[in-house]
């Protein structure tokens, strides 16, 4: 768990670099509006590294009016994204599904997917980041 924690960090520090941000529309203002698309790649990356198969989540508070995605397995959710609400406390970027926050309990699910199924996103500017990303995690830049 610790090593999957470690990379999840490094990705997540890679998200925040300036360069990351403006070769994809989707990370423009990282993490604000970015919980899909840092969810996808970073599902792809755990994917690639062995970690283990992720669902993407897609889901929608009906309360606050706003849709939020991460990645789950059996067992956990790893949220790369939780801090673009202000009004969350702060949390692990990996959480046991048994011990939830109770925010994640005001969304309803729209979809769940494998993560395999989105790998083909129709944007150049995905390639791009996904690439720096890659280079910055796995060339230990961080």
């Amino acid at each position: 768990m610790e090593e999957l924690l470690v990379f999840i960090i490094k990705v997540r520090k890679a998200f925040e670099q300036d360069d990351v941000k403006g070769s994809y529309v989707g990370f423009h203002d990282f993490p604000r509006g970015s919980c899909m698309d840092a969810s996808i790649l970073l599902g792809v990356l755990l994917e690639e590294r062995l970690f283990g198969n992720y669902q993407l989540i897609s889901a929608w508070n009906d309360l606050e009016s706003h849709s939020h995605a991460w990645l789950e397995n059996e067992t956990h959710i790893i949220d790369v994204t939780a801090d673009q609400f202000v009004t969350w406390p702060v949390q692990s970027l990996i959480l046991e599904k048994t011990a939830l926050p109770q925010h994640y309990a005001k969304f309803d699910i729209l979809w769940r997917e494998p993560v395999f199924q989105h790998r083909a996103v129709p944007d150049l500017g995905y390639y791009t980041a996904l690439n720096l990303v890659k280079n910055a995690v796995f060339f230990n830049q961080f």
